[in-house]
């Protein structure tokens, strides 16, 4: 989906900032490029040269280029010890590959600066990759050894071949080992950019996740093998073999491993990290096991030999199949005023880009392939525009902007990036774009625009945030969420993120076959979150709530919720929860409010969070009493209902007003408590689509025309701006 125009009502600012940054970038290649003048000559900066086949004792001219990062990184520093040029240092990196087996390491002395700000480019017109992986010699492949063969089904013996790490000194020995204190999720080899899988049962799929299921056979952390495969693999594989899957509860991931199996009954005993225990709804895949390695791209290690198998692609010798080896992240910097422009950056074993700064900027580039987050940022001035992110293990975006005690305004933007096939290896609470941490000295900032990206096929959220005055506005959200269960493809969950609006953002095809018990929401506001202004959305094709909502002070408006809560577990179209809207009067002790609401001690409430001097030390300075004034009332222990009568710690001035809902069905949840304290008013439950004007539910086109029979239904009423949902065309737009 592609909206046709740049929004106007962004923040205009920021905007101009950013394209400031490529302006000054275009001006300079006109003056470099065009004219033929050199570097030193040129009035916009100062120019350096890079290429796979330069030289880093080299002058870096375009002549003679220097040859990588690290080289690139040591002449910045060498140029600017004669001052800093006016207009900064841009780095032109000419076309191939630039392997980074280590992290390239940016510090405080390569800051740039407002007036001289450093660029790391691609050369116009030409693709630039940085790679932090070992690409396999295609003329290096042998036929595996029958012992393996012997060990695989008739297709895939045909069609594994071999690949000796050992030979080609590739460091594989850390292949199984803890992974941010759980078992690694294996998976480093990456064939044409999509990523491989070590042997696994049932092998994965991006729209139909079909997990294996426990059943009734469950006993402690043992099971009747419901998949019939472990009967038929070598003890080797067996003592090798993992688990990964939802074992007790839908939203939360977890790994295991194999500790014994019982081949006269067929069950399995588990271990479990952290551990979380199983129940019969659990549901898992085996990973790392040789006789599982039958599909397209998935491989196994000899971890004693280091012989990899690989089930290759009929055109395996003429693509790039690469193994990831860069540890830490590719490009990892502690720097303000730095761009990187246009650049693939590639094939890493954690995560790609680190950024800890202010003012900087990743721009046009694509990201991939790697087993943590995408794109790390942490500082103010942050614009992550226009990239393509995807085959990610990790989240796409992570990111906090801290210096929040005075409440300044981060100046953060996340505009106009494609996101997709994220969140593989660690499937729960890794969004596409993620936004703060809740722990001391780690929220998530003040003010950040997050618009105009298109995010699809992540099995858990998509948008995540726990920071305040958020603006998320023309994203377009499908396809998520189909692994998960009371979660949402937008996801808050605190008290620490108020003020935040979501506008004109498209949300579809939410959906969750697998699910026992629980369904994957549209927008969901969880736990008490309050101050949320969510208008002019639509919501298409969703087993749960297509919005979702607690707390006090949120305003849900102008909204069209098509097709949602199609599935039968309890949810309506849209639902507020009552936990902590209403507790009976003198009642101290008992249910969800109590227990996580007022809770005071240490963490344990919601409130306490928001009152904590190190999570929140905003609270309760004059700017913050002014701008959430609905905070405030965690300070009156006597509060009444809009009916005058007394309610003991009950919060209100939540709105659902002016939503349309399609079809008729029983479309908002509420109860006796709150409707007490929320106004509901002018929604309109529709018995044809027609009447919003734009046809079919199953079609495309969902703008609602100025002539629309809504209009004379609902006065007033303020449609989704569908026309510009989505990415906007850039020329050159991955």
């Amino acid at each position: 989906m592609k909206g046709n125009r740049m929004n106007e009502t962004r923040n205009k600012g920021k905007m101009s900032r950013l394209l400031s940054v490529l302006l000054a970038a275009a001006t300079l290649s006109s003056c470099l490029f065009s004219v033929g003048i050199s570097a030193e000559e040129s009035p916009a900066g100062a120019a350096l040269y890079v290429s796979p086949n330069g030289d880093d004792s080299a002058a870096g001219t375009v002549d003679a280029p220097l040859r990588t990062l690290e080289g690139a990184r040591d002449a910045v520093r060498e140029l600017r010890k004669s001052g800093d040029p006016d207009g900064g240092i841009t780095v032109y990196f000419r076309e191939g590959v630039y392997t980074q087996l280590e992290s390239l390491a940016l510090t405080a002395e390569d800051s740039g600066t407002e007036t001289c700000p450093i660029t790391y480019k691609a050369y116009d017109g030409e693709k630039v990759v940085i790679s932090g992986g070992y690409t396999l010699d295609p003329t290096k492949y042998t036929v595996p050894s029958d012992e393996i063969k012997a060990r695989l089904n008739k297709t895939a013996q045909e069609k594994v071949v071999a690949y000796d790490l050992k030979a080609a000194g590739v460091d594989w020995s850390d292949i199984n080992t803890d992974f941010n204190g759980d078992p690694r999720i294996d998976s480093r080899l990456y064939y044409d950019g999509i990523r491989g899988w070590t042997g696994r049962y049932p092998n994965d799929s991006v729209v139909d996740y079909s997990y294996a299921v426990f059943g009734d056979t469950v006993s402690g952390t043992s099971f009747v093998d419901p998949t019939g495969r472990v009967a038929k693999w070598a003890e080797s594989s067996v003592a090798e073999a993992r688990l990964y899957g939802t074992f007790e509860i839908d939203y939360e991931t977890t790994s295991g491993y194999v500790k014994s199996y019982n081949a006269k009954t067929d069950r399995v005993t588990i271990s479990i990290d952290g551990g979380r225990g199983m129940n019969k709804n659990g549901r898992f895949f085996y990973y790392n096991v040789l006789e599982e390695v039958d599909s397209v791209g998935e491989y196994y290690i000899d971890d004693a030999t280091g012989m990899l198998c690989f089930y290759a692609p009929d055109n395996y010798k003429d693509i790039d199949v690469s193994f990831a080896l860069c540890r830490g992240s590719i490009i990892d910097a502690d720097v303000s005023y730095y761009t990187f422009d246009g650049l693939d950056i590639e094939c890493a074993v954690d995560s790609l880009i680190s950024i800890t700064g202010d003012n900087n900027t990743v721009s046009n580039c694509v990201v991939r392939d790697c087993s943590d987050n995408a794109i790390n940022f942490v500082g103010s001035g942050t614009t992550i525009y226009n990239n393509e992110i995807s085959y990610i293990g990790g989240g796409g975006v992570a990111g906090r902007m801290p210096n929040t005690v005075y409440m300044q305004h981060s100046d953060t933007l996340i505009d106009n990036n494609l996101i997709h096939d994220y969140a593989a290896l660690r499937r729960t609470y890794n969004a596409a774009v993620g936004l703060g941490e809740v722990a001391p000295g780690r929220d998530g900032g003040y003010g950040v625009v997050v618009s105009h990206n298109e995010i699809y096929n992540g099995p858990h959220l998509a948008l995540s945030y726990l920071c305040r005055d958020a603006l998320f506005e023309y994203n377009y959200i499908h396809n998520v969420c189909y692994e998960a269960g009371d979660a949402g493809a937008v996801y808050d969950g605190t008290w620490l993120s108020n003020g935040m609006v979501f506008r004109n953002n498209v949300i579809r095809d939410i959906n969750n076959p697998h699910n026992p018990y629980l369904n994957p929401n549209g927008y969901y506001c969880d736990d008490s979150g309050g101050g949320k202004q969510v208008y002019s959305n639509i919501f298409i094709n969703i087993d749960g709530a297509g919005i979702c909502t607690s707390g006090q002070d949120n305003d849900i408006h102008d909204n069209i919720l098509i097709n949602t809560a199609t599935a039968t577990k309890g949810d309506r179209s849209i639902y507020t929860d009552s936990r902590s809207y209403y507790k009976l009067p003198g009642d101290k002790t008992s249910g969800w409010t109590t227990s996580a609401i007022f809770n005071t001690a240490g963490l344990n409430g919601l409130w306490a969070w928001l009152m904590h001097p190190e999570l929140n030390p905003a609270y309760g300075i004059e700017q913050w009493a002014y701008r959430y004034p609905w905070t405030m009332l965690l300070k009156t222990t006597n509060v009444y209902d809009r009916e005058d009568r007394f309610v003991s710690y009950a919060f209100g001035d939540s709105k659902v007003r002016q939503n349309v809902l399609y079809p008729v069905t029983d479309s908002i949840f509420t109860t006796t408590q709150t409707r007490q304290l929320i106004y509901f008013r002018d929604n309109l439950n529709l018995e044809r689509l027609d009447i919003l004007g734009f046809g079919s539910e199953d079609g495309d086109d969902f703008i609602v025309p100025s002539d629309a029979d809504i209009f004379a239904l609902l006065p007033g009423f303020r449609p989704c701006d569908y026309a510009n949902v989505g990415r906007v065309t850039v020329e050159g737009q991955n």
